[in-house]
């Protein structure tokens, strides 16, 4: 896990982000992009948007990133905002809102490689 929390998003070939923007995550093409006035702000671009080499470096909201167990058979993606699993009671995540507890968004998903134990990385949204 990382602390401080600085991680890679991915970007397009036109990207215009630049260091000290608020940066959000499109939920279609799952590329960073200048926060817009619904999103939820993922974190501010520490350097500009590198869009040779696809990336923008990014402090991640909250600060670090902790590990997360996935709820049944959730397969996460980059960016997919992360729920608690309220319905399933499992103690687990995932990518859906429910209702209650479950409709909270808790962070989202910088890294959607499964590690031995079957947890994924997250950063923590802060409000």
């Amino acid at each position: 896990m990382r602390d401080p929390g600085v991680v890679q998003l991915s970007v397009g070939v036109s990207s215009v982000i630049v260091r000290g923007n608020a940066v959000s995550m499109d939920p279609a093409t799952k590329l960073a992009r200048i926060a817009q006035t619904a999103d939820s702000v993922y974190g501010i671009a520490t350097g500009d948007a590198d869009t040779d080499l696809g990336y923008v470096p990014l402090a991640v909201r909250g600060g670090y990133t902790v590990a997360i167990k996935p709820a049944g058979a959730v397969t996460f993606a980059i960016g997919d905002k992360v729920y608690y699993d309220a319905a399933g009671q499992s103690g687990n995540f995932t990518n859906v809102a429910g209702t209650g507890q479950g409709a909270i968004v808790i962070g989202w998903v910088v890294d959607k490689n499964v590690d031995a134990q079957g947890c994924v990385e997250m950063a923590y949204m802060t409000i």
